[in-house]
């Protein structure tokens, strides 16, 4: 339900969030200029957080399954759902260390990692994509049957951010989260594909595309006849690659089709939770003209945070490469522990 009670109270925690996150600007780090550097530092060169966490199983109604990564501490405690990105997991140096900041304020965290993710290969004939939002409404409610939750939130990150978007639109006022955060997302998975193809002379494509194409073949293996070996494995672009083997093996036309399909930009006016969108005006992955600056300042629900720099899933800052600073990080929980503050009056407004 989306009454006005509800909607004036939207309009004031966003007033409120833009308040406390605007007197934080990011100040890019003086040693890592431009886009290509805030982007790879963090994940080649930043200490790796060490973080225990507990693997759970969860059975999918498909007959497949999902690995959930754990830290489970005070129930009365929020917790938060986080999605990784392209080709991560639970491992991930991005989601290691946002989990290690959220356990030391106290709340939970759990770890989705998308299907083919897993260190074993998932059972049914499909894996992940960027519009895959069915395993994440499976995840919600099965946290909510088998977890005392007091109040979940979602964090996304790059492509886990496509989802975490697509599906607070396609559920709406339904959301059983009382809020999310949305990093670096490819708002126009399009215009991504063509961007990502053309940044460092195809040097990310081709970082992608080694793991993309050894996991479309484990899966070929496995379901013989679902897509053509050989056009994956000859595949140099994502669109290439989407076209052989993302399309054909979720059911949709062509890569544009899904790209189409699945951008979260389109979902964006429908989101009806106050939700963080975090990204980067020079990010290597997504065109500057997809940042959907019109849509955030319109929505009551959502909280833009556009930089000019960052880099994508970057927003290093600090003086020296040995203190850094963490600029999404700290934005991302001053975020969270804002609304949880505040968030009681949305959901008390009618």
């Amino acid at each position: 339900m989306n009454s006005p009670k509800r909607q004036l109270a939207a309009h004031a925690t966003k007033a409120r969030m833009l308040h406390i996150l605007d007197q934080q600007p990011f100040q890019p780090a003086w040693w890592l200029p431009g886009p290509h550097a805030q982007t790879i530092w963090p994940n080649l060169l930043r200490p790796i957080p060490q973080v225990a966490l507990t693997e759970e199983r969860a059975e999918t109604p498909d007959g497949d399954f999902l690995m959930l990564h754990n830290t489970w501490g005070d129930p009365k405690l929020p917790t938060v759902l986080i999605l990784h990105g392209l080709e991560g997991s639970a491992q991930a140096i991005y989601v290691q260390s946002m989990v290690r900041r959220l356990q030391a304020i106290g709340w939970n965290c759990v770890v989705m990692e998308f299907r083919g993710c897993s260190r074993t290969l998932n059972q049914a004939p499909r894996l992940y994509h960027s519009g895959e939002t069915s395993d994440l409404d499976f995840v919600v409610r099965h946290l909510q049957r088998t977890r005392q939750i007091s109040s979940l939130y979602l964090l996304g990150f790059s492509l886990g951010g496509n989802i975490v978007a697509k599906w607070l639109g396609e559920v709406g006022s339904d959301a059983a989260v009382r809020g999310a955060v949305v990093l670096s997302p490819p708002f126009d998975l399009r215009g991504s594909a063509t961007k990502i193809e053309n940044s460092l002379f195809g040097a990310y494509t081709r970082y992608f595309l080694k793991s993309l194409i050894r996991r479309a073949i484990a899966k070929a293996r496995q379901f013989p006849g679902r897509i053509d070996i050989a056009r994956v494995i000859s595949a140099r672009t994502i669109v290439e690659f989407d076209t052989h083997a993302t399309a054909p093996m979720h059911g949709f036309l062509d890569a544009f089709d899904y790209y189409d399909q699945s951008s979260c930009s389109r979902f964006l006016p429908l989101v009806r939770v106050p939700t963080l969108l975090l990204a980067s005006q020079d990010d290597p992955y997504n065109p500057h003209d997809t940042i959907p600056f019109e849509a955030a300042n319109q929505s009551p629900w959502i909280i833009p945070q556009f930089p000019r720099r960052g880099g994508h899933l970057g927003f290093v800052g600090g003086s020296w490469p040995l203190r850094p600073r963490f600029w999404a990080e700290d934005q991302t929980l001053r975020f969270l522990t804002g609304v949880e503050s505040a968030v009681g009056s949305i959901s008390h407004a009618g």
